[in-house]
């Protein structure tokens, strides 16, 4: 859900920057309201699954329905959403015309990301 709530708020971001109104500005407007809407946009795209695993986590115990799992033939490397979303971001950023945010690379969305992750 973080990671969601993350990657709407740099949408928010870029696509203000897009209309060349400065990271700042955007920052100083973005307000308690607009966190709020981002936090439900969000929890609204949290889906079954990523709910169910999540308790899965806390309830190790917990019984969960086997037949709900899909045991395919690999087809291929399976790409996790977060990386989907950093992807998305990173070709987004670089297809605006400002030149400060054209030039974020996959790094820059990631340390954004995983920012606090390294706070105490």
């Amino acid at each position: 859900m973080k990671s969601k709530y993350k990657d709407c708020f740099l949408n928010c971001m870029l696509t203000v920057v897009n209309r060349e109104v400065g990271i700042q500005d955007f920052l100083e407007e973005f307000n308690v309201k607009d966190a709020i809407y981002a936090v439900a946009n969000a929890w609204n795209d949290v889906d079954k699954s990523a709910l169910a695993n999540a308790w899965h986590r806390f309830w190790p115990t917990m019984m969960f329905d086997v037949s709900t799992t899909t045991d395919e033939d690999f087809e291929a490397f399976c790409v996790t959403e977060e990386k989907k979303m950093i992807a998305n971001l990173v070709s987004y950023a670089q297809s605006l015309s400002d030149k400060s945010v054209n030039k974020l690379q996959e790094a820059d969305i990631e340390e954004m990301l995983n920012i606090e992750n390294d706070a105490p």
